[in-house]
């Protein structure tokens, strides 16, 4: 056999070989994204900032407004005894 060819399929099976390990890899990702163990196509839900504890730390006060808006979206969702509001569509 000619060096050449030798050297293409070396070439072209070490790129195979890389390609099915990433797919590889990239499959086992989306299984641990959907078992919620990394963030790898969904992003994290945060409390209102991407900063995190240092938007709490150095701007509390919005950490107390985010908190009042969640509140107000749960009570919405009762009515004055306490129970649930039924839905327009049950």
């Amino acid at each position: 056999m000619n060096v050449g060819v030798v050297v293409f399929l070396v070439v072209f099976l070490v790129v195979l070989a890389l390609t099915a390990v990433g797919y590889g890899l990239h499959r086992l990702a989306l299984h641990a994204d959907r078992r919620g163990w990394l963030y790898y196509r969904t992003k994290p839900r945060f409390k209102g900032s991407s900063l995190g504890l240092l938007e709490e730390i150095y701007h509390p006060a919005s950490s107390h407004v985010i908190e009042e808006h969640q509140n107000q979206r749960g009570a919405a969702e009762v009515d004055e005894s306490g129970a649930p509001r039924p839905t327009p569509d049950t």
